[in-house]
């Protein structure tokens, strides 16, 4: 296939057109500056996916720094990301190669995660370690930074509790209510009676 022509396209593209070749051939201005294409250069067609190929590679690359830049990731939370958009094979070795540099780690990932799910969303270690093997992390490693992060599951829903009812549990109504929005954060149902048992018994010592 003879290249026909050269022209710049969109977001740091370059476009080839290719004789024969309905589709131009797009790829990174970084692979066309390596690959010294020319106009007239004949290109079979293993030469042509290994352009695209190198092309994915390095937009993957690009895009996974970009989104590091944002927040952490997990390896397989950022390669399922960047399968989206590129060569499923170019993804997962852009994502390998900052494996392997420390940009990406996912021990450091579970934990820091750990600690936010811990903070800001008050969930058990059960409901953390849930949480983080959504993202792709090893049942392993998220329970080991769940038990490591998680807080004082009692002390920590009975403040969910008083925030939620700060006056106390006024009803059946609302001790189901509280009940199930506790369980949802990955709280045991021996806690939560536990802890509903107390909340209930601390009123009735305040009423006598």
């Amino acid at each position: 296939m003879q290249v026909l022509s050269i022209q710049k396209g969109k977001r740091h593209l370059i476009e080839i057109v290719l004789q024969g070749r309905e589709q131009p051939l797009c790829i990174d201005e970084e692979v066309f500056v390596t690959s010294h294409l020319q106009l007239q250069d004949v290109l079979d067609e293993q030469t042509v996916c290994e352009l695209q190929y190198q092309s994915d590679l390095v937009r993957a690359r690009n895009k996974a720094m970009w989104l590091i830049g944002r927040r952490e990731y997990s390896k397989k939370e950022l390669m399922r990301r960047l399968q989206s958009d590129f060569d499923p094979d170019a993804a997962e070795t852009a994502v390998l190669q900052l494996c392997e540099s420390g940009i990406v780690d996912d021990r450091r990932f579970a934990y820091q995660y750990a600690k936010e799910l811990a903070s800001f969303k008050h969930l058990s270690a059960t409901g953390i370690a849930f949480e983080l093997q959504k993202k792709g992390i090893d049942r392993e490693l998220a329970k080991e930074a769940a038990q490591s992060c998680a807080p004082d599951e009692e002390q920590t829903a009975l403040a969910l509790i008083d925030q939620k009812y700060p006056n106390g549990l006024p009803d059946e109504k609302a001790v189901r209510r509280m009940a199930g929005f506790l369980q949802r954060k990955g709280y045991h149902y021996d806690v939560i009676r536990r802890v509903i048992r107390q909340k209930q018994k601390g009123e009735l010592d305040e009423d006598v």
